[in-house]
């Protein structure tokens, strides 16, 4: 597999589309068609590469990068290094392994990947500072809010937001207590 393919699969599955389905369906393009580009039988356009970008919430200058490097010849695949630039080459954080809170919030602030209204969100030191999300629970706010998020605005995330965290705590205590039993 390539880079571009490797980094499509490994993107969907850390947002939490679950199936080509539902990642297609937000790009704009068939399940079939990206089966294909996921198993690196075929080259889609950069329209569909600048669609896979937004819908991945990923740098859209990286993701047509990576395209443009799967379908170079392989004699020219090594002037294809990204060079390290301000934001230095992009990695995908799996926050939900991050232990300590604290962490997770400044690995994601520094995140380019993440959107203004999520990183504006944990900057506020207020919410911060009453909720604390852990890394798993900074990771379902991600995969949810990408899912979800259109036309929301600051004040609807933040509602979403705690809603999240206080489910998954609520759920974590049930199976804490049903532990127990």
């Amino acid at each position: 597999m390539s880079e571009f393919s490797d980094f499509i699969i490994t993107r969907r599955k850390i947002l939490g589309f679950n199936t080509r389905k539902s990642l297609a369906q937000q790009a704009g393009i068939t399940p079939e068609y990206l089966k294909k580009i996921e198993d690196k039988n075929a080259i889609p356009s950069d329209e569909i590469v600048l669609r896979l970008a937004d819908a991945l919430d990923v740098d859209r200058k990286q993701l047509l990068f990576l395209a443009k490097k799967m379908s170079a010849p392989e004699e020219a695949k090594q002037f294809f290094e990204l060079k390290e630039g301000k934001e230095g080459k992009k990695e995908i954080t799996n926050y939900s392994e991050i232990v300590n809170p604290e962490k997770a919030r400044q690995i994601l602030l520094n995140d380019a990947s993440i959107n203004k209204t999520i990183k504006t969100i944990f900057s506020d030191e207020t919410f911060w500072e009453r909720l604390k999300p852990t890394g798993e629970e900074i990771q379902d706010i991600l995969s949810i809010f990408k899912k979800y998020s259109s036309g929301i605005d600051l004040k609807g995330a933040k509602i979403v937001f705690e809603y999240i965290i206080k489910d998954h705590r609520k759920h974590i205590s049930m199976a804490k207590l049903i532990s127990n039993s």
